[in-house]
């Protein structure tokens, strides 16, 4: 037994030692090549060379871990007191202003926060590489270890980097060196390399996004075309839904969709982390969503955003986390931690139940970070020492709604100093701002009272949003004189806080400076009105005024057809329900209007064009009819009259809203076209009736009156013929009309 044992120890003694030989091995090969560990040949015909090639090795793996702490930085190495960071979460990190390639967190600064812009100026970026290549090339230098083991004598003094940040990240760096041994001698003042990246370039860019943020709130529209997808628009609360900007629904069904401040608020950041990087810088190298469904498409294509000329090289990718959270979030109003609709009951009927009017309306504010990651594919190309994978560049922007508006809670005008800096420092204004007329222009802003508008911003575009030029602000007198560029049929564009903005088209030469009159209309809400007209009666009236143009046969004027055509609501039930939906933007102003009153009491429509929606919603008995024998009836069971309310007609128009109109009216008259009227006879059969074909024109048959033609000169036999009514006519005949009324 003893020797048995002394034989297992021999062998496991022996498989120990084995073990440890092969894993001293593989922890060998397995030991990274140091960079700073240098062979050097200690040739004296060669060691000129080998420093020359060891300080260029040096500066270049140095100045490529600055740039990669820039990029991942946001333009920063060492952040200043009172620069806003957020810890973002990467695969590569910084510690102790060096890059490790690990998983882990970095700090990734806000160009906007606070509603103010807070950008590293690239002078600012520059001097921080400058000092950092200074202190990590005399680490990198090691005292010239490798040559000092050789016996060679070095001297050098630090080293004094000069960096041009352009096309080229290019690196000057005084370091004068001596090194000798016996009687050779070799001395060096100035190191010279060029880094490949095009930082200039992504700086530009990062400093448009911002400022086009900054004027135009891109993210805050964003964010509420997303909550506008989501709001609640009728019917049971379904998941993820929230309370919309502005709805009204009107009906017997009083009953209301309610939601609790925390439900909305882990909606909305669930909502966001999903599809918030649907967002799109347009022209850039993106990848566009593609839907055979017209309305998917429509919805992913609006959020596409042009802010930057074309670069199919860049990408860029817009992005918000639900761990980030919405800090002060509220949605107004809301009684305690519950938000519901405003309701309006309506009793007094007899025989039938009360009929409710349900508005919601409701006012988001928050504040929440969005990440900017931007990469160009020429950057990429260049294989850095100090890390792998893309040059990306990091930036945060703070998007923050106020009671629904964008970056306003009544706060003074943008900082025009601040951005006029980073306008001249970058030339981010286009080339033509650059080549101003000398002839002086005056702009004086009045409102709708003739009174001066002061402090209205101006901004003058030629051709597209990339030529634009900041102007200024207007003075107590609503003047502003100044040069603009050269232009022909160029845009001014003015804005300010509670008005609509104006624009005035400008174009600018040598000629003796002009004065423009520029009037800005203060927000105004409308009185309104709602008149019924018949399909039927409309399309007679149309073919017997050869489309509202001539007398009839009958000698009637068009108007006359016109004016007897309108209706009020016939029952006091009846209901219409619409809306104005702003094209391109976020803006949907909605009604609910009937006998018994109307939510809201006047309508807030800024100038623009809109698609009025609207439909009209009768209380009505419907009789069965008989049909292959069989009883058909809109009831659920399939028997008997129908009873109750029912829509007679929806219809659509596109509307624009002109300033001028603004401006002299107080009331705008809304018309409709309706199939049917309340208190018609109607039966099952009377609803299969389809007046508007795909095109959105009117085509329909009908039977036309004897001698009622004015294109047969009058002299017609009664017959049937298709009535066709272009949609565009519909358009131009049927628009409302704003009036003043007093």
């Amino acid at each position: 037994m003893k020797l048995q044992n002394k034989g297992q120890v021999t062998i496991f003694a022996i498989i120990a030692i084995i073990l440890l030989l092969l894993f001293s091995l593989i922890f060998y090969l397995m030991i990274p090549d140091d960079p700073n560990i240098r062979e050097i040949s200690g040739d004296i015909e060669t060691v000129d060379e080998e420093i020359e090639i060891y300080v260029r090795d040096c500066l270049t793996r140095v100045t490529d871990e600055a740039l990669d702490i820039v990029r991942l930085q946001g333009g920063y190495i060492e952040f200043p007191r009172g620069v806003v960071t957020k810890m973002i979460d990467s695969n590569i990190t910084v510690v102790n202003n060096r890059v490790i390639e690990q998983p882990g967190k970095i700090k990734v600064p806000y160009y906007i926060v606070n509603d103010q812009l807070s950008l590293p100026s690239l002078d600012l970026t520059t001097e921080q590489i400058e000092s950092y290549v200074d202190k990590q090339l005399l680490e990198c230098i090691d005292g010239f270890s490798p040559f000092i083991e050789e016996n060679y004598e070095v001297d050098f003094e630090p080293p004094v980097s000069n960096v041009n940040i352009d096309e080229l990240v290019i690196i000057q760096a005084n370091f004068p060196i001596e090194a000798k041994r016996d009687d050779f001698r070799y001395t060096q003042d100035n190191f010279f390399i060029e880094i490949p990246i095009n930082f200039k370039e992504m700086y530009r860019k990062a400093t448009r996004l911002t400022i086009q943020e900054y004027l135009d709130g891109y993210l805050e529209r964003h964010g509420k075309k997303l909550i506008s997808l989501y709001a609640h628009q009728g019917g049971n609360k379904e998941l993820y839904s929230l309370p919309p900007f502005a709805l009204t629904i009107a009906g017997f069904d009083c009953e209301g969709v309610e939601w609790k401040m925390d439900e909305v608020e882990n909606n909305l950041k669930t909502i966001y982390d999903q599809y918030y990087s649907e967002l799109k810088i347009g022209r850039l190298n993106n990848t566009r969503v593609v839907s055979n469904d017209k309305m998917v498409q429509g919805v992913y294509d609006g959020f596409i955003v042009d802010v930057l000329a074309e670069d199919l090289k860049t990408h860029l990718d817009i992005s918000y986390e639900s761990k980030w959270g919405l800090s002060e979030f509220d949605v107004a109003p809301k009684t305690g931690d519950k938000l519901e609709p405003q309701e309006a009951e309506f009793f007094g009927i007899p025989m039938l139940p009360g009929f409710c009017s349900h508005r919601y309306a409701f006012k988001y504010s928050y504040r929440h970070p969005v990440l900017f990651e931007m990469s160009n594919d020429v950057n990429d190309e260049y294989k850095r020492s100090s890390s792998k994978g893309k040059f990306t560049y990091n930036f945060l922007m703070e998007s923050h709604l106020c009671g629904n508006r964008v970056k306003d809670c009544g706060e003074e005008n943008p900082n025009l100093e601040v951005m006029n800096k980073l306008f001249e420092e970058l030339n981010l204004t286009s080339s033509i701002c650059e080549t101003l007329s000398p002839a002086e222009i005056t702009l004086e802003v009045k409102d709708e009272n003739n009174n001066p508008v002061d402090e209205a911003y101006v901004r003058y575009f030629c051709g597209d949003y990339l030529n634009d030029c900041h102007i200024g602000e207007t003075d107590s007198n609503g003047l502003l004189k100044t040069n603009l560029p050269y232009c022909m049929n160029g845009v001014a564009l003015f804005t300010k806080k509670e008005h609509y903005d104006s624009s005035k088209i400008i174009s600018v030469t040598n000629d003796i400076g002009f004065k423009y009159d520029i009037s800005m209309l203060k927000e105004k809400y409308l009185n309104y009105s709602v008149k019924l007209i018949k399909m039927d009666d409309y399309i007679e009236a149309f073919y017997k005024t050869n489309g509202f143009t001539k007398m009839s046969c009958e000698g009637k004027a068009p108007e006359d057809y016109f004016g007897e055509m309108l209706r009020d609501l016939p029952g006091q039930l009846d209901s219409v329900i619409g809306g104005f939906q702003e094209k391109n933007k976020f803006y949907n102003p909605s009604f609910t209007y009937s006998k018994l009153g109307k939510l809201p009491s006047t309508l807030n429509i800024p100038p623009g064009d809109y698609v009025f929606s609207s439909t009209y919603m009768g209380n009505v008995e419907i009789d069965s009819v008989t049909h292959a024998g069989r009883e058909v009836s809109m009831n659920k069971d399939g028997e008997g009259p129908y009873k109750g309310m029912f829509p007679l007609g929806s219809f659509q128009l596109d509307v624009p809203i002109n300033v001028e109109d603004l401006i002299n009216g107080n009331t705008i008259e809304i018309f409709i076209l309706v199939n049917h009227f309340s208190d018609e006879e109607l039966n099952v059969s009377s609803f299969t009736k389809e007046y508007i074909n795909e095109e959105g024109d009117i085509s329909y048959k009908i039977k036309v009156e004897e001698n009622s033609l004015l294109i047969e000169d009058c002299q017609n036999q009664e017959r049937e013929m298709e009535i066709r009514i272009p949609k565009e006519f519909l358009k131009n005949n049927l628009q409302p009309q704003i009036k003043r009324i007093i």
